[in-house]
């Protein structure tokens, strides 16, 4: 207890004086100056300041007028391109049906030209039962239940 009590008495007593202290190293060396400027420094100081200022003011509008120009000619350049693209494109397309004639075909006549064959030479064999129709009869009456 003795202890605690001796830090609040010293931070009570000091804190004033640790203020100002900290006041004066901080604010003095702003006072300290040894340079007055006469009136005309104080002109020159403030055209410069000035002059800066607006070279930084034109230099941001003439990039943000860059950057808008940029995104004009992108959006010109890309609708351009896809025009180009869209008349450039296969435009062949299906030719029309060709009309029908009026006129029946003619017949040919004549003997035919082109004598028939079997297919398979040899012997025909004939076949007894059709296996394609065959019905299978299925057992519903026996089904296994699971």
């Amino acid at each position: 207890m003795k202890r605690s009590s001796a830090i609040d008495l010293l931070t009570k007593r000091y804190t004033s004086k640790l203020f100002l202290l900290l006041c004066l190293t901080l604010f003095l060396p702003a006072c300290l100056s040894n340079k007055d400027y006469s009136e005309e420094e104080m002109q020159v100081l403030m055209d410069q300041e000035l002059q800066r200022k607006i070279n930084a003011y034109r230099s941001a509008k003439i990039e943000a007028c860059q950057e808008e120009a940029f995104r004009q000619a992108t959006k010109i350049v890309d609708s351009l391109v896809i025009a180009e693209a869209y008349f450039e494109r296969d435009t062949l397309t299906r030719p029309p049906k060709p009309i029908k004639p009026d006129e029946k075909a003619p017949e040919i006549k004549g003997p035919d030209t082109i004598q028939l064959k079997p297919l398979f030479e040899g012997k025909r064999k004939k076949v007894k039962v059709d296996t394609l129709r065959k019905k299978v009869k299925i057992d519903t009456t026996s089904r296994k239940k699971n």
